[in-house]
Parts: structure tokens; sequence; C-alpha cells
């Protein structure tokens, strides 16, 4: 019974995602080469959900430094939208080091890493001390989809807040990124 209501969380959440991540004319889509788009299908045709991705969003092959980039963005996220923490690198940390196992393992459909990334994040949140960030592991795995969607030029709605907040703080995160990406190349 549970696997059930997870799978059908999964189409619910996969139907939500796709109809949230659009390109917006306004932003300059960073080019990602090999970005696709699953066909069409019907959240309701549960033989469908199982056996086809149902995001429509293909994820590019992944960048060497990519688990790195999620461990700073997100880490820098929830330094920034609640207060600096030593566990909120740590939580970046998981972050990558499940995206890494994830994308190692061949998924590149988006709710694939997702659902990887929520039930990672779930079953090690107690044990590895995360309780004491203000977001739960489901909140952080959602925020990696929508930063991952960004990088590829999607524009994102984020907990009915107004969305060119949101989306303008997550674009400073991946500037910020790139910046330090730049002075350590310089460095080394």
């Amino acid at each position: 019974m549970a696997r059930l209501t997870g799978l059908v969380l999964l189409a619910v959440l996969a139907a939500a995602l796709r109809s949230l991540a659009w390109v917006s004319p306004g932003l300059t889509p960073v080019p990602r080469v090999g970005v696709q788009r699953c066909a069409q299908v019907d959240p309701g045709d549960c033989k469908a959900v199982r056996n086809d991705a149902v995001s429509g969003v293909q994820l590019p092959t992944m960048d060497e430094d990519e688990p790195a980039w999620l461990s700073f963005v997100i880490a820098r996220y929830l330094d920034e939208e609640w207060v600096e923490q030593p566990v909120h690198k740590e939580i970046g940390e998981a972050v990558a080091q499940i995206y890494r196992e994830s994308r190692a393992e061949g998924d590149d459909d988006l709710i694939a890493v997702l659902a990887k990334l929520s039930f990672g994040l779930k079953d090690m949140w107690r044990s590895a001390g995360f309780g004491d960030a203000f977001e739960g592991p489901v909140d952080v795995a959602n925020r990696v989809a929508e930063l991952l969607m960004l990088r590829q030029g999607g524009e994102v709605w984020s907990y009915g807040r107004s969305n060119s907040d949101v989306q303008q703080k997550m674009l400073k995160r991946l500037e910020e990124y790139e910046e330090a990406r730049k002075q350590l190349a310089t460095v080394g």
C-alpha cells in the first residue's frame, strides 16, 4: 500500500512539475547540451506512470562540477533563507552525494532524481543530525529540482511567493557559484 501511495504521489508531483516548468521569455537560458522533453503522458494512466517518465524534464549529461555546484547553492540558500548554520553545509554535501549517485545510476529524468533525493535525505535526516535545519528533506529536494530547472533556463514558482523575487534570489545564487568557481580557478 505504501509503495502504491508513493507511486501516486510521484505521479501527482510529476504533473505539477510539468505544469510549472517553462522557459521564461525574460531569461537568458544557460547553454546546456542535450536538454530533451519526454513525450506527453496522461498522468491518470497508471500504466504509463509506472513505465514512463511523466515529468517531461530530461536532465543533460551531468557536468563534473554539478554535485559541488548543488552543494554550494543549497547551503547558500539555507543560510540566506534562514540563519547560517554548520548543518546547512552538511545538507549540501549530502545533496551532492545523493545527486552524484543518482546520476551515476543513469537517472536523467528530473522526477527520478527528485525522488531519490527526497527519499535519500528523508532516510538519513535524523541520523545525520540535520534536525537543526528549518527545512525538511522534501523541501530541500524540491529546491534542488527548482535550481536544476533554473540552471537550464526554466522558470519556477516557489511556495506561492512572488515568482520574480524568488527567481532573482535563486539566479543570484547561481551567479555566486560561478564567481566562486572562477576565483578558485585563478588561485589553483
